[in-house]
């Protein structure tokens, strides 16, 4: 007898499925979140504003700017508060669907934000902690208010959130952008106290936003400590890693000339046999053609070639020390990675220094780094040159 009640109570669990289903049709499917500062009140206390981009399928069939408000795919609710599980319950009562970030994209923080100590990291703790949520979700710091990014208005996407998704995909052929950068990366540098990069957006007049440099966080401090602009960013991006497309500019006596970049190749190397002596080589090495160059010069004349090969080396070199000052100097943030070559190749030293690499005695702002720059002419282009300029060189 006991058996079959047993029995009986088990099929009858099972048949009841799982207590905490939602139906599809009670979801509110967000596919973008901005996160904005609304105000400071006092030591770690903060209100916070959070905007959460819901889709609403119904509407997805009408073109990109057609109708009015009614026949936008989607919509923005704002909602404040001090703690952002708060904010999310709250969320819920001022939208008919409950608030679902499966499908979530674009993750928008605001500058302000990223200034307070600890408070980005406080931010992020929800959606690292939150099951539903994705660690590939893409991160990116609004140089204003975050929310209003949500809000633009592209003539070639009908979601705003999906705009910013693809425009980030645009990094692998702009070397002024970072590469996108996920919740899940910033939740590894943030368990290993390592300084990092995200990239910006800055909204235009035109009611559209551009990715424009990278803002840096300190890995001791887990705030923003300042930013790189466009040609900082393809510095940085030319030395921690390959890269295929893009564009160098310089000058061949007087005139502008373009280098178009087929692959660059970065390399570091540490020499270190005790803390008190590390020396390191970050060497760049690419290969191209040049793309456009004006004035008379024949790039026929080998002797031609090889002063373009100076002046391209010399310009790298030049673009890649300043890099390296600034963030030795001004922002003490490792951000071409020599504290992951130490603690691969050099991991006794490594444990040695750790806590007085960006901090204590910091030490990554007295390191010797050399740069070292190579730069091949695969080609020339159809034609030597568009006029001889009247003359024979």
């Amino acid at each position: 007898m006991k058996r079959t009640a047993l029995s009986l109570c088990i099929i009858v669990a099972l048949l009841t499925g799982c207590w905490d289903v939602i139906d599809i049709e009670d979801r509110g499917y967000i596919i973008g979140t901005a996160i904005d500062l609304k105000e400071r009140k006092g030591e770690g206390a903060y209100s916070l504003a959070l905007t959460n981009q819901f889709v609403i399928p119904g509407n997805m069939t009408s073109a990109p700017g057609e109708g009015g408000g009614g026949s936008k795919p989607f919509t923005n609710i704002t909602v404040d508060g001090e703690s952002l599980m708060i904010i999310n319950r709250k969320m819920g009562a001022e939208s008919s669907r409950l608030p679902f970030y499966g499908h979530l994209k674009m993750l928008v923080v605001s500058e302000d934000i990223a200034k307070e100590k600890d408070l980005f990291a406080g931010v992020l703790d929800l959606f690292i902690r939150m099951q539903e949520m994705r660690r590939d979700i893409k991160l990116i710091i609004a140089e204003e208010e975050a929310k209003d990014v949500l809000s633009v208005e592209p003539d070639i996407e009908k979601i705003p959130a999906l705009y910013l998704d693809a425009l980030s995909e645009n990094s692998s052929k702009t070397m002024s952008m970072l590469a996108p950068v996920t919740v899940g990366d910033v939740h590894g540098f943030l368990l290993n106290h390592h300084s990092y990069a995200l990239p910006m957006l800055k909204k235009k007049v035109d009611k559209l936003v551009q990715y424009e440099g990278a803002a840096v966080f300190s890995g001791k401090g887990n705030k923003l400590v300042g930013s790189l602009n466009d040609q900082e960013t393809k510095s940085l991006n030319l030395v921690t890693k390959p890269f295929k497309g893009g564009t160098i500019e310089f000058e061949m006596d007087g005139h502008p000339s373009v280098y178009e970049l087929e692959f660059s190749k970065p390399d570091i190397k540490v020499k270190t046999k005790d803390p008190q002596s590390i020396s390191v080589e970050v060497s760049v090495t690419t290969e191209g053609s040049m793309a456009e160059m004006f004035g008379s010069k024949s790039l026929i004349n080998e002797k031609e070639i090889s002063k373009i090969r100076t002046i391209l080396t010399k310009k790298l070199e030049d673009q890649i020390n300043a890099l390296i000052n600034k963030l030795q100097h001004e922002l003490n943030a490792d951000l071409i990675g020599v504290n992951s070559v130490l603690e691969q190749k050099h991991p006794d030293i490594w444990k040695q220094i750790k806590d007085d690499w960006e901090q204590g005695e910091d030490l990554f702002s007295q390191v010797d780094i050399k740069v070292k720059a190579t730069a091949h002419i695969q080609s020339v282009g159809a034609s030597d040159r568009a006029s001889d300029g009247g003359g024979k060189e």
